[in-house]
């Protein structure tokens, strides 16, 4: 078995994430804060589960409802859209449910026989808020208008943009632990 639930819930303990786990399922639910990206309840976050299958062997990350084909003023253009902006990014994928219309986001870890690591499983589960951050203006401005003009906006990655805070800086450093350790590394702990 490459890694356990109980791996992946040691983890997010440690990076002091909030989540809740099914009782019956290897899987947790996430809820982390966005700066840009607004959920269909129009807040600031992305509920993200977190699963675990095939005997250990793959572990899935999928933000469900991200957005919904139905309710969209042009289908068409955020079908565009999410496909140059699946062309412009690393790991983040589309998924897209035929019956309602919805859109999920996910990002999937085969581990085949390798041990888990902190660090790509904390990469693979901020990528999604911070993904979804940094493309959700030109993705409403294709929902709502139908223009695709797929951009980054400034956060957090972005050399022009404004400066980041101490929440974007520990996602990109791997979460409270990775940040810990760049610190250390500098001398500074």
């Amino acid at each position: 078995m490459a890694t356990t639930f109980a791996k992946i819930c040691s983890i997010m303990k440690a990076e002091d994430l909030k989540f809740r786990v099914h009782p019956k399922k290897n899987e947790a639910l996430v809820l982390l804060s966005t700066r840009e990206f607004k959920n269909v309840n129009d807040d600031k976050m992305v509920p993200v589960l977190v699963t675990l299958l095939e005997k250990g062997e793959f572990v899935k990350i999928l933000a469900p409802c991200v957005f919904n084909l139905q309710n969209c003023k042009h289908p068409q253009s955020l079908s565009r859209a999410l496909l140059e902006m699946s062309f412009k990014t690393k790991m983040l994928r589309w998924e897209l449910d035929g019956k309602d219309g919805e859109i999920r986001a996910s990002v999937d870890i085969p581990l085949e026989n390798s041990k888990l690591k902190k660090n790509q499983f904390l990469r693979s589960l901020f990528a999604v808020p911070v993904i979804l951050d940094q493309y959700y203006l030109s993705i409403k401005e294709a929902m709502d208008n139908g223009v695709v003009d797929i951009k980054r906006s400034g956060l957090p990655l972005d050399n022009d943009s404004k400066p980041l805070e101490l929440a974007d800086l520990m996602k990109l450093a791997g979460g409270v632990m990775g940040l810990r350790q760049l610190l250390k590394d500098a001398g500074k702990l």
